[in-house]
């Protein structure tokens, strides 16, 4: 069996929830209990404690959690895929975070219409095709990244359990047998049960038969009670598959099959029940109906908690491998040739002119073929997609822009790997940490708050399945906090450059960094995150990253430090301006000093000075002063950040002072004219009394602008004037000193 990739495919949204269909299932891992997940079951609405059972408590602690599995014929589609990802990913959260020990089933339906169908088309026995498959599955799956099930339920092999299962439903007067040897659930006896899982669905006759029809053609008989009954067992038709039963010898029917393998491993209750959300009608309404017909309990609860992942349409189509629009993942996963892409399409059932529209996009999109994206490109890409209520368009080229995230994480933390130089962490490193949290530097007060930030973003997203959201609040994490700001913070530090800092602390706080960074990311990206977390430096002795606790915000809100990020913000404003007035004299790497300069705004210079040694490093400067309220300092560019912030660089020996007092009284006499004429112009009554208001207000506008600019410059060539004995250094540009020349406005040219 081969997963295969949809291209132009609608991606409904995880749980989906529309009026009167089914609800929508949220797990929050955020206020678990121990050995839990707290989730809104799809019937009730509710948020329930997967660690206390329904009713009674669980000893155990285990998380007893069924999903439904593949039908193993053919090749399935995306949407499975998907459904897989999505589970591996609340599994990991559930292990990891949760604290739970979960006993994960899923079933396999070996014994179908289809598997029959498709085992004559290829001259094979059933079982010998449905293994062959469930193989390539399961080799899928792994390839995916997910983790294999802790047990795989299969209908042949649990057909004496259907049977007495079958049997416990008769005999309790819930199902009857019809000549030829089919059995069928006698909805009827239900009353208004019947339905009430999915909302009203099942309360039309006609609806209800149609919905059966449409997944189990053996429901079309004239034997039954009700057209919404629905076969237990079925008869045995000559040349196929069969087993004895009281009944004749026949096979199981689709929907008993999960009730019954369930009931044999678990016993009368499950904790979790997943599926995709296709399946909450009939599929899931009928296992409540069958345990409640083997139970004899018209009023109870099997299980508590129902996970129900959205599926995937072509342009409002349901996905057909015939139509050849499709992609198998593991060419994703590794790359393929143009040529294969295009050989699937000539080979499908699509007309010539949309083979040849989509020739044309493959081209387009892919000419040098599809590139080698990775296993954690493609699980991000897919979960990219998870989110409430919405259908979304899958571009693959969104997956390839993911390889370009997982590429950038292994280079970044590869590097940052390197600042530990001999330092490893002890086991109680984060208990350490916390205890020196007073003798941070600003900077490590700040990466740690801002990790918290994270933490908690992650844990909120996580429990609205925004999952791309999730992604990206790590990977801003990473390379803007971390990358841009923290790592070129410590650099000195680190390299024993900054002698005047403590190294180890700073160690201390990238490794944090790291280590609950790549754990938030695991659930997500298993493969780069494991090989990336292995190799954090440490003294003790670790397993796999899959069972190292999940970051929760409680672990990290020890580090929360507003002051911290306040000064940070500060730092990167004085740091761009800065930059930016290197840019603007081309300064290059030459030393220069720069000056803070606060009008009125005492407080933010007392937070700007305790990060001195900061923005010189970020703006390789010389030196670094903060005044307030102090005269601009003579011979200076300035960059303005806001009304009571600008930052000054000394040119002092940097630059030609002559050549820019030319250049500003070159923009003096370009400007003040329109001075002039703009103040004339708004001094005519003839025009005040016949120009539009908003003509007006823009002329008003344009005055003020120039005003600035008239008075900025008279203020330069003023301040230049004063150090014109200065020595020549630097060459020319073609910047004003106000701006550059591409923000002149049209009457500035002309």
């Amino acid at each position: 069996m081969r997963i295969v990739l949809m291209l132009g495919a609608f991606v409904r949204a995880l749980v989906r929830a529309p009026a009167r269909r089914v609800a929508r299932s949220v797990w929050h891992l955020n206020a678990a209990s121990a050995g839990g997940l707290r989730l809104r079951d799809a019937a009730t609405k509710e948020v329930v404690d997967t660690a206390a059972g329904h009713g009674a408590s669980r000893d155990d602690g285990v998380l007893k959690w069924y999903a439904c599995g593949p039908t193993v014929y053919d090749a399935t589609h995306l949407g499975h895929a998907r459904t897989y990802v999505t589970l591996d990913l609340v599994r990991r959260a559930a292990t990891a975070y949760g604290g739970s020990r979960v006993d994960f089933a899923m079933g396999v339906t070996d014994v179908d219409d289809k598997i029959i169908n498709r085992a004559k088309e290829l001259g094979l026995e059933p079982l010998e095709l449905a293994r062959r498959e469930e193989a390539n599955f399961f080799e899928d799956l792994d390839r995916l990244g997910c983790l294999r099930p802790d047990r795989v339920l299969r209908v042949s092999e649990h057909v004496d359990d259907i049977v007495a299962y079958v049997g416990d439903i008769v005999d309790r007067g819930f199902g009857y047998a019809t000549e030829g040897g089919d059995v069928w659930f006698d909805v009827g006896k239900l009353g208004d049960a019947y339905g009430a899982f999915a909302e009203g669905r099942g309360t039309s006759k006609a609806a209800a038969q149609a919905a059966l029809e449409a997944e189990d053609k053996a429901s079309i008989s004239t034997n039954k009670r009700d057209g919404r009954d629905f076969a237990l067992w079925k008869g045995a038709k000559a040349g196929e598959i069969s087993w004895d039963s009281p009944w004749g010898a026949g096979r199981p029917g689709w929907h008993i099959e999960c009730s019954a393998m369930t009931k044999a491993t678990f016993g009368d209750s499950l904790d979790l029940h997943a599926g995709g959300v296709d399946l909450a009608f009939p599929h899931h309404e009928n296992e409540i109906a069958q345990w409640r017909g083997a139970s004899g309990d018209l009023e109870g609860v099997w299980c508590p908690c129902w996970l129900h992942t959205g599926h995937l349409h072509i342009e409002g189509r349901k996905m057909s491998k015939s139509l050849g629009n499709v992609i198998d993942p593991l060419e994703v996963i590794d790359g393929c040739k143009l040529e294969q892409l295009v050989g699937k399409l000539k080979g499908g059932n699509l007309k010539a002119t949309e083979v040849a529209k989509a020739t044309k996009a493959f081209e387009d999109d892919f000419p040098d073929g599809m590139p080698r994206c990775g296993t954690d490109a493609l699980r991000v890409g897919l979960l990219a997609y998870t989110v409430q209520g919405r259908d979304i368009n899958l571009d693959i080229k969104r997956v390839i822009g993911y390889r370009s995230f997982c590429n950038k994480l292994w280079n970044a933390v590869r590097f940052m790997l390197g600042c530990f130089d001999g330092y490893a962490a002890a086991e109680t490193i984060w208990a350490d940490l916390a205890a020196a949290r007073g003798k941070l530097a600003g900077r490590d007060k700040f990466v740690l708050s801002k990790l918290h930030g994270m933490v908690a973003a992650v844990d909120e997203h996580l429990t609205g399945y925004c999952f791309g959201d999730c992604v990206q609040a790590i990977y801003a994490f990473f390379l803007n906090d971390l990358c841009d700001v923290y790592v070129e913070l410590v650099k000195p530090v680190v390299y024993g450059d900054d002698k005047t800092s403590d190294p180890t602390l700073a160690k201390m706080a990238l490794w944090c960094c790291l280590d609950a960074g790549l754990r938030c990311l695991h659930v997500m990206c298993p493969f780069v995150t494991e090989e990336l977390w292995q190799r954090l430096p440490r003294k003790f002795a670790v397993s796999s990253i899959m069972v190292a606790p999940y970051p929760r915000p409680a672990d990290t809100a020890v580090f929360v430090d507003a002051g911290a990020e306040a000064g940070v913000a500060v730092l990167l404003e004085a740091t761009s301006a800065a930059r930016s007035l290197r840019a603007q004299y081309n300064l290059g790497s030459k030393p220069a000093k720069f000056v803070a300069a606060f009008s009125g705004d005492a407080a933010r210079a007392a937070t700007l000075a305790a990060f001195k040694s900061d923005v010189a490093t970020l703006a390789r400067a010389s030196a670094v002063d903060v005044v307030v309220d102090a005269a601009p300092p003579a011979g200076c560019g300035q960059k303005l950040v806001d009304e009571k912030f600008a930052v000054y660089v000394d040119l002092k020996g940097l630059v030609d002072v002559k050549a820019e007092i030319a250049k500003l009284e070159k923009e003096l006499k370009t400007v003040a004219p329109l001075v002039e004429k703009l103040r004339a112009k708004l001094a005519d009554p003839v025009y005040v009394a016949k120009a539009p208001a908003k003509q007006r207000a823009n002329d008003e506008a344009k005055l003020a602008s120039y005003a600035d600019k008239v008075a900025a410059a008279e203020a330069g060539i003023a301040s230049w004037s004063k150090m014109g004995d200065a020595p020549a250094a630097g060459g020319d540009d073609d910047d004003d000193f106000w701006g550059d020349d591409d923000d002149q406005t049209e009457e500035e040219k002309a």
